[in-house]
């Protein structure tokens, strides 16, 4: 089951799933990925450290205006 998260980057809000299997979070933002081993992290916390990368590694493939 998705679990919504959301980040607040720049002004602007971002918002994305994550998922957990174990020990393992998978943070979905758009069409990308980003799974990492959260160890003692609380999940929310994790996965809104997830996704302020995801959200930054769109921006930067995104060409400039």
């Amino acid at each position: 089951m998705a679990i919504p998260t959301q980040i607040d980057l720049d002004g602007r809000t971002y918002r994305g799933d994550y998922t957990l299997d174990g020990p393992t979070i998978t943070v979905r933002y758009l069409s990308r990925t980003l799974s990492r081993e959260i160890g003692r992290t609380p999940p929310g916390v994790a996965a809104r450290g997830l996704m302020t990368q995801l959200v930054k590694m769109v921006r930067d493939l995104k060409p400039a205006a």
